[in-house]
């Protein structure tokens, strides 16, 4: 009879075309994995975010604090700028001598009377480069304040072929009898000479790094107040 299912034939109502069947159970496999791809990528591309974030910016960062009110009113008016602290280095030698005068240049621009260089450099070689020291060069020479300037880091790797230098350190502006009036810290990732610049030489980029860090740091250093 047409109506009666042939012995060994598929029944519709049990489970379908045997075919078709293995046919979706691939196509269902095929998917889990695609689905898994996708997941895999989607958790790389976020662990992948925080490194993105947390990238450190580049430029000149100067964080300036002024110390209480008896200490910011006190009268400052003759300056003397300490021989730089930094690090033994083959740079040593010119960023000692380029940051101290550019540093005195820019506290002039500042509207402070700065103290002799050279009486700083012989008071540093008689009573020896440190804080305590300047502070006892400084009530020597009757200075109003002393501007003690320590770099902490001068990483120039990148200063001879792409003209980046990178650089962090503190400075503050002290009594003679030892309390802070203005302090601070910087830290310096930038370009600071062009890719097309004639300047190619390692020591005449370092003398530019140097210009470019004490002129943007004495533009952010408290100004002189006139009484």
């Amino acid at each position: 009879m047409l109506g009666r299912r042939l012995a060994g034939s598929p029944d519709p109502t049990e489970g379908g075309v045997p075919g078709r069947r293995m046919d979706s159970e691939r196509n269902g496999m095929r998917d889990s994995r695609i689905g898994r791809r996708r997941a895999l990528a989607g958790l790389l591309l976020l662990a992948s975010l925080p490194a993105c974030r947390t990238a450190r910016p580049r430029g000149l960062f100067v964080d300036v604090t002024r110390m209480d009110a008896s200490a910011s009113k006190a009268f400052v008016d003759d300056v003397l700028v300490w021989p730089v602290l930094c690090p033994d280095g083959p740079w040593a030698g010119t960023i000692r001598d380029r940051l101290l005068r550019r540093l005195r240049e820019g506290l002039l621009r500042r509207d402070y009377s700065v103290l002799s260089r050279t009486k700083s450099l012989e008071l540093a070689e008689r009573f020896g480069p440190g804080p305590s020291a300047a502070l006892r060069a400084g009530r020597e020479l009757g200075a109003d304040g002393v501007l003690i300037f320590e770099l902490g880091r001068w990483d120039e790797r990148g200063l001879a072929n792409a003209g980046v230098l990178r650089a962090e350190g503190s400075f503050r502006l002290m009594s003679p009898e030892g309390k802070r009036i203005w302090y601070g810290r910087f830290r310096m990732d930038t370009k600071v000479v062009d890719s097309w610049s004639e300047i190619r030489g390692l020591e005449d980029r370092r003398k530019v790094a140097v210009d470019r860090l004490a002129e943007g740091l004495t533009a952010r250093m408290p100004a002189h107040e006139l009484r």
